[in-house]
C-alpha cells in the first residue's frame, strides 16, 4: 500500500509544479495617457464647438448677451490663440470678405481633417498593438498547456513502470497482481488526464474513478483496522 500512496503522491507533485511555473498572463496597462489626453481634447473642443454653434443662433436672432456669454464659454475651453493667429483674425475682420472667410474656413477644414487622419493612424497602431498583445498571450498560453502535458505525461510514464515494477516484484512489495495492473491503467489515466479535462467526457471519466480509488482508501483503512483487531 505504501507504493499506492507513492503513487498518488507522483502526479500531485505534477500539479504544484505546474501551478509554481504558470506564466504569467500579459496584461496591458490599465491608463494610456494617449487615450486620457485625446478623450479630454474632445471633451473640450465638444464645449467650444457646442458654444459656438449657440452664439451664431443667438447672434441671428439679435441677442448679444448670449453671444457673449457663449463665446467666452468656447474661449474659456479654446486654447490661447498666438499672435500670428489673432493678427490674421484682425486682418479677415478689418477686410469684412466672405471669400477671405471662405478660405480661411477651408483652411482650418483641412487642418481638422490632418488631424483626424493622424488621430486614425494612432487607432491602427494601438489596433495592432492589442493585436500583438493577444498574440503573446496565446504563445503563453500553448507553452502553459505543453508544460502541464509534459508534467502529466511524465507523471503518467512513472506510474505505468511503478506498476511493472508490481508486476515483477509484486511480492516482495506487497502488492498483488490485480493492484499492479491497476496501478498501470491509472498511470495511463494520468498521462491521458489533459485531454480528459478538456473533452465533454472528463466528469463520466474522471468521477467513476475518483470514487473507485476514495472506496479502495476506504476498505484499506478498514482492513488496517481489522488487522490491529
Amino acid at each position: 500500500m505504501r507504493l499506492l500512496a507513492l503513487i498518488l503522491c507522483i502526479p500531485l507533485a505534477g500539479c504544484l509544479s505546474w501551478w509554481h511555473d504558470e506564466p504569467a498572463a500579459v496584461t496591458p496597462s490599465q491608463s494610456n495617457p494617449v487615450d486620457t489626453y485625446a478623450d479630454a481634447a474632445d471633451g473640450v473642443m465638444d464645449i467650444a464647438a457646442a458654444a459656438i454653434d449657440t452664439a451664431r443662433t443667438a447672434n441671428a436672432a439679435g441677442k448679444k448677451n448670449v453671444v457673449d456669454g457663449e463665446l467666452s464659454v468656447a474661449g474659456a475651453a479654446l486654447p490661447r490663440p498666438t499672435p500670428k493667429s489673432v493678427k490674421e483674425s484682425q486682418s479677415r475682420a478689418k477686410a469684412e470678405s466672405p471669400v477671405i472667410w471662405q478660405e480661411a474656413a477651408a483652411n482650418a477644414d483641412k487642418l481638422q481633417r490632418q488631424l483626424d487622419d493622424l488621430w486614425g493612424k494612432v487607432e491602427a497602431e494601438k489596433e495592432a498593438a492589442r493585436q500583438q498583445l493577444a498574440a503573446k498571450q496565446a504563445e503563453l498560453d500553448a507553452a502553459r498547456a505543453a508544460q502541464r502535458d509534459l508534467i502529466w505525461t511524465a507523471g503518467g510514464l512513472a506510474i505505468v513502470l511503478l506498476g511493472l515494477a508490481g508486476l515483477v516484484w509484486g511480492s516482495a512489495l506487497g502488492v498483488t497482481k490485480a493492484e499492479a495492473g491497476a496501478v498501470i491503467l491509472g498511470g495511463f489515466a494520468v498521462g491521458s488526464l489533459p485531454w480528459l479535462l478538456e473533452s465533454d467526457l472528463s466528469v463520466w471519466i474522471l468521477a467513476p474513478m475518483g470514487g473507485l480509488v476514495a472506496l479502495r482508501g476506504v476498505v484499506w483503512v478498514w482492513s488496517l483496522g481489522r488487522k490491529k483487531e
